[in-house]
């Protein structure tokens, strides 16, 4: 794993223009993505400092529990391929970027046509410790 850190700091090209990390810590790495789109699911704003690097910022918290309300799920996914379809960097982030941020990471995968086993490989494959929360998996295993 390219960071030992037990948080997923380091945003990791799940696929290409997607991107997924725990909590934003650095200005510098936005910059350097240049990312058209964060979508923030952590419960906190990100550092209004963070902002000058992004394009487009979405907050929406959700739990690392029961699956968010699954209508939201797909609008905010949908989004996100939007962004992603204009060939636009896209980073969605957690707290420790392993569960939360692989269920959206794995919504807007199915929205560009990818399937459930695929998604899950892809993301256990750049993330390993991601998706513990088993109603998470179990819904992109479906999809």
């Amino acid at each position: 794993m390219d960071n030992p850190s037990p948080f997923s700091l380091i945003p990791q090209e799940i696929i290409p223009n997607l991107f997924q990390s725990g909590i934003i810590v650095s200005s510098s790495l936005l910059s350097r993505f240049h990312f058209g789109l964060v979508i923030d699911l952590e419960g906190g704003f990100d550092r209004p400092s963070l902002a000058k690097n992004i394009t487009s910022y979405l907050y929406w918290p959700i739990s690392d529990g029961l699956l968010p309300d699954i209508q939201i799920l797909h609008q905010v996914s949908s989004f996100g391929a939007f962004f992603i379809k204009q060939e636009k960097n896209v980073l969605v982030h957690c707290f420790f970027g392993y569960n939360r941020s692989s269920l959206l990471t794995g919504v807007i995968m199915s929205k560009l046509g990818y399937s459930g086993d695929f998604i899950v490989k892809k993301i256990k494959d750049k993330i390993p410790l991601s998706l513990s929360n088993h109603a998470f998996l179990n819904y992109l295993l479906r999809l």
